[in-house]
């Protein structure tokens, strides 16, 4: 009773009462406005808003508010047609129930929406234009800015209960087509749509029924009230949905055809409300896509997959979470081309780009689905397999088209998740079968051995979230990162064919192995670990082992290759080469670092051993054995990038034969291991030259190299502690020199130090060898790897016997040799491009036996030479010094041994009177004397030549002279001719000189320019000299020069004359020697006179010394 008496008594307080009025005048201004003004301005509002929108006429008959029941209700609404009086679409009343939860959750929860009497026109034209068209335009114009949409789909927070549609109908006038669907007597029930966790009571089940051209149709769930989840299920099933109909209603005109398709569905929904959580949309099922076939507008195949099913286990839609339990594809054949402009048929799936939908970007760069409040995605896959699946890509686009095809191979990848919203994917396992690859430009086929992949599948072990794992935070603009646990490939083993080749080049790869662990390309992660294992061809293995990092690039490997042969590469050069590699084999252990920088180049290196071994290889041509060598190794390898340099601690050549030979031109054979630009093959084993191939040189000379100018680059540092030579034979033939000779270096040895690229630098010589069986010892400096070229060496062979050599000398020279040894030193110094050589010849007691018939042997008397070399002892003692530019001089270092003799002996047997005359003095070549045509004396400018030759004979006295004249028939003809006319024009004149008293003779007497022709005229009147056939008794004489022609040609001048001119020369020399240079009659011969050949007329000889000339021989 007190309690009450103080309630009265609090009513009757001033701030309660006026409390109490203020709210209840609110509550009565809140109906007010409900019933009364918000209907108004909801209509006008609307209509102006949607009508601006849509550009076209809106209208609502009616809006209801019930404020205090929280209700709305809109009736009448219509849209109409662009002309304004037909109707598009409209509904008869639209009926919503707010929630009072709406405060709490501060976002829209609806307890009921009920739709009444909905209607749709839609029209497709002749043009395949929709009735749509413009309003889809129009929204497009105005739709919301990319901030609005952002915010807007951040924001979709919204939950609404118990929709329902009631005599729904929707009319589509397909005119192309000539038909027209109607759907009538439509419902449908949706327990809820909710992104919130809000609880309202549910009575509506899901519903869809209606009449399809006349056809019903009824999806009727059921309710599951006393479950926990409170749920209802609606089952959908259709089956044989013939999608290739359907294509022509897209939104825009396709760039592909659909030839066959059919779709069948069997998908179950559930609407869940379990207690204290967020109502659920679950949806599950499976999806099967059958005989599906696409092509180009030309009907080229892109696509063919004759069965593909999706088994969904649990779809959350509105939560983000999908559970796939399989995704199955089987016959799989899709075909890749890129065209000639780099277009790439797949893009004909994609609509036109006229009609794409643009996706605004965010300012910050990211993509709009990552912002705060935005629904994260997450797929879970519970198993992905393709069988028999069929891949071919196509390039058209390069210079030599490519085909490549991956055929009738099975993929199977198991537990597998997607997180869309934080761009990573997961993967458990991935087991693949057997393949076949093809690619066709190279021909190049690689086949997985059948038998070997069906037992051995990959396994990959990852990082696969489970369905009910929260999604990873989002971060902002990353790039997709892939990361695997694990990976294990066992007993694999690959088969490569190149097809395009001269030969079949094939490499098989067998019993891989590949073990990997924690592999990411996320950003900044850690390498993880790689090992992998294979046989290559028949004997070689490889070995991989280390860290391998994706993001940032890191490699940390341990390489171990042993005997991998490498007769598989040679078909991809054969073509280009004149030798055949019958063995190699390539080893190399080391470790590989690489880092990869953010511009895209890497730094690094490598540090091991390497060896290319067992090399064998034989000449094209004759199968003769050309180089080979056990073993080429290079130790303590460290080669770096950025910049790159290059050090080898030692590399040793070791039990080696090479065959080298210098052709006529100096080349030397190993300059044509790589054939030329002209093509063909050359033999490189052939002693004797190839003529065709010779003419063929001579003909298209090599082009010289042209100076141009290179931009400067940064010097590569190269440096090699020690080069080492081991057990080393050369056989070596040199066919530049005549006599060509051939002689074998033998137990070849030594070391190279210090070689480097280093300008300061020079590398020590140590060589040593046999020659023949002499030894031979090589030492000094050199700097082979700088730019110019520097070289201090000095060479020796000592005692090398000759008669070995005997056959060659046989051969050659025309006489064995019975004795003799040979010893040289000599010392070869090039600097800045500058050669300079001494050259020490010492041959001891060189005896030439009895004359050989030999056809290839010289007819030059070698004994001679022999006798005009050796001093009182016996011995040739010649230094020959070169010196010269490098571009200059062409230089055999192989050919010293031998080759210094024979161009001695050839020089000696060959220009005798230039030897003589540089050891006598004079200098001059004293093989001949010329005259002037028709002339027989010795004339002032010969006498100097033959006062050299006598001295030479007197200091010679077991040398003995033959004197041979020879006259040109032509030149001597015609200066005989000249003599005999000239004789007769100046007896005429004699004649007159007596008829008038004075004395003459004809030798004396001259006739001057003046008198010439007159008496040429009376000459020719006086012996009646023949006149051209054309003349008559009244034409003038003819002009002196036809005179003097017909003059000549009537002097006759027959061999004998020239013979006794040549014989009158000889004798007149014979006098001169013996009269001026006192030399001994019985050592002068004089030979017969030797008349030359018409056609030579005029030709220079030796040194270029005219036809009319004494010729000198010694015996």
């Amino acid at each position: 009773m007190k309690r009450f008496d103080g309630l009265v008594k609090a009513v009757h307080r001033p701030w309660v009462r006026r409390t109490a009025l203020i709210l209840g005048a609110l509550f009565v201004l809140f109906g007010l406005l409900g019933y009364l003004a918000l209907p108004g301005i909801i209509k006008s509002q609307a209509e102006k808003a949607v009508t601006a929108a849509l550009h076209r006429k809106f209208t609502i008959e009616r809006v209801v508010v019930r404020p205090y029941a929280l209700a709305v209700s809109v009736q009448g609404v219509r849209v109409y047609e662009p002309d304004g009086h037909n109707v598009f679409a409209s509904f008869q009343d639209l009926q919503a129930r707010i929630s009072t939860s709406s405060l709490i959750h501060l976002a829209p929860v609806v307890k009921e929406l009920h739709l009444v009497g909905p209607f749709v026109h839609l029209t497709r034209d002749e043009a395949n234009r929709y009735s749509t068209d413009d309003i889809v335009a129009a929204l497009s114009a105005s739709g919301p800015k990319p901030a609005e949409a952002r915010s807007a789909k951040a924001g979709a927070r919204f939950s609404v209960y118990n929709i329902r549609v009631d005599g729904g109908r929707f009319e589509f006038d397909d005119r192309p087509a000539g038909v027209h669907h109607t759907v009538t007597d439509l419902k449908i029930g949706i327990p809820f749509v909710s992104s919130l966790p809000s609880q309202e009571e549910v009575f509506v089940e899901p519903l869809l029924s209606a009449v399809i051209n006349g056809s019903p149709l009824l999806i009727k769930g059921r309710a599951r009230p006393f479950a926990p989840t409170r749920e209802a299920i609606v089952d959908l099933d259709l089956d044989r949905i013939d999608l290739p109909k359907y294509l022509e209603y897209l939104p825009f005109e396709p760039r592909f055809r659909m030839p066959a398709a059919q779709l069948d569905l069997h998908l179950q929904a559930s609407f869940q409300q379990p207690q204290e959580r967020a109502p659920a949309v679950i949806l599950s099922g499976r999806a099967t896509l059958r005989s599906l076939q696409l092509t180009a507008p030309d009907g080229a195949p892109i696509l063919a997959l004759p069965e593909f099913v999706v088994e969904l286990g649990k779809a959350d839609l509105l939560g983000g979470r999908i559970e796939v339990s399989r995704v199955a594809a089987t016959g799989l054949d899709l075909n890749v081309i890129k065209d000639g402009h780099g277009g790439v048929n797949l893009q004909l799936l994609a609509p036109p780009d006229s009609r794409r939908p643009q996706q605004p970007p965010r300012a910050d760069g990211a993509d709009a689905s990552s912002a705060p409040g935005a629904p994260a995605f997450h797929v879970a896959i519970g198993q992905i397999a393709l069988k028999d699946a069929t891949l071919r890509f196509s390039d058209r686009s390069a210079a030599r088209p490519l085909e490549a095809a991956v055929e009738q191979f099975d993929l199977r990848i198991a537990d597998a998740a997607l997180d869309l919203q934080a761009g990573r994917l997961a993967v458990g396992q991935i087991d693949s079968g057997s393949a076949r690859f093809r690619m066709q430009q190279g021909r190049t086929e690689a086949e997985p051995r059948a038998g070997d992949q069906t037992s051995a599948p990959v396994a990959v072990a990852g990082r696969a979230a489970r369905a009910g794992s929260e999604p990873t935070p989002p971060d902002a603009a990353q790039p997709w990162a892939v990361s695997v646990d694990r990976v294990l490939l066992g007993n694999w083993a690959a088969r490569i064919e190149s097809r395009g080749l001269p030969q079949l080049a094939v490499t098989a790869v067998t019993a891989i192995t590949i073990a990997a662990e924690n592999l990411s390309s996320a950003s900044g992660s850690a390498p993880g670990k790689i090992d992998l294992k294979a046989k290559v061809n028949r004997s070689g293995a490889l070995s991989v082992a280390g860290a391998l990092g994706l993001a940032p690039v890191h490699a940390d490997l341990a390489l171990d290759l042993k005997g991998v042969e490498l007769l598989a590469l040679q078909p991809y050069f054969t073509e280009r080469i004149n030798l055949l590699v019958t063995r190699a084999d390539l080893s190399t252990r080391g470790r590989l670092l690489l880092d990869g920088n953010p511009d895209g180049s890497f730094k690094g290196g490598f540090r091991g051993d390497a060896t290319l071994g067992n090399l064998a290889t034989i000449d094209k041509s004759n199968a003769n054995d050309f180089v080979n060598w056990k073993s080429l190794s290079f130790s303590g390898v460290d080669a770096r990038l950025a910049p790159f340099s290059l050090g080898i601690d030692q590399i040793t050549l070791s039990e080696f034969f090479a065959r080298v030979i210098i052709d006529p031109s100096g080349r030397i054979n190993l300059q044509d291991i790589v054939r030329g630009g002209g093509g063909g093959r050359r033999s490189l084993t052939s002693e004797q030259p190839e003529e065709v191939l010779a003419q063929s040189a001579q003909a298209q000379p090599p082009p010289q190299p042209q100076p141009t100018e290179t931009p400067a680059s940064a010097p590569v540092h190269i440096t090699i502690r020690q080069a080492a030579l081991q057990a080393g034979r050369v056989r070596l033939t040199d066919n530049f020199v005549k006599p060509n000779y051939t002689a074998n270096l033998d137990e070849l040895a030594g070391t190279v130090s210090g070689l480097s690229s280093d300008a300061s630098s020079a590398a020590v010589v140590d060589l040593h060898g046999e020659v023949n069986n002499a030894p031979l010892n090589i030492a000094g400096r050199i700097n082979p790897i700088k730019g110019d070229l520097f070289v201090d060496l000095t060479a020796g062979v000592h005692g090398m016997e000759l008669a070995p050599l005997s056959p060659y000398s046989d051969k050659y020279v025309g006489y064995g040799i019975e004795r003799g040894k040979l010893s040289f030193d000599v010392a070869y110094k090039l600097e800045h491009r500058q050669l300079s050589a001494e050259n020490r010849l010492i041959l001891d007691q060189l005896t030439f036996g009895d004359k050989v018939d030999s056809p290839t042997a010289t007819t030059l008397p070698v004994q001679l030479a022999v006798a005009l070399l050796k001093d009182r002892n016996g011995v040739i003692d010649v230094n020959l010094p070169i010196g010269g530019s490098l571009d200059d001089p062409q230089f055999s270092v192989g050919g010293v041994i031998v080759k210094v003799i024979v161009n001695l002996v050839t020089k000696a047997v060959t220009a005798p009177f230039a030897l003589l005359g540089s050891l006598f003095g004079g200098g001059e070549e004293l093989s001949f004397i010329e005259y002037a045509p028709g002339t027989s004396e010795v004339a002032p400018a010969n006498e100097s030549r033959l006062t050299a030759l006598a001295k030479a004979l007197n200091e010679r006295p077991g040398l003995k002279l033959e004197i041979a004249a020879r006259v040109d028939p032509a030149s001597d003809r015609e200066g005989l001719q000249r003599a005999g006319l000239d004789r007769r024009v100046r007896a005429l004149k004699v004649k007159d000189l007596v008829a008038k008293g004075e004395s003459a003779t004809v030798a004396e007497v001259a006739v001057s320019p003046e008198e010439y022709p007159v008496l040429l005229g009376r000459v020719y009147e006086a012996e009646k000299a023949a006149k051209p056939r054309s003349a008559s008794a009244a034409q003038p004489p003819p002009a002196p020069a036809e005179l003097e022609k017909l003059l000549l040609a009537d002097t006759p001048v027959g061999d004998d004359d020239l013979k006794a001119l040549g014989d009158r020369r000889s004798q007149l020399v014979k006098q001169w020697l013996q009269t001026n240079g006192q030399v001994p009659e019985q050592r002068l011969f004089l030979l017969a006179t030797q008349l030359g050949d018409s056609a030579d007329a005029g030709r220079t000889g030796q040194s270029g010394a005219k036809s009319s000339r004494i010729e000198f021989s010694l015996k």
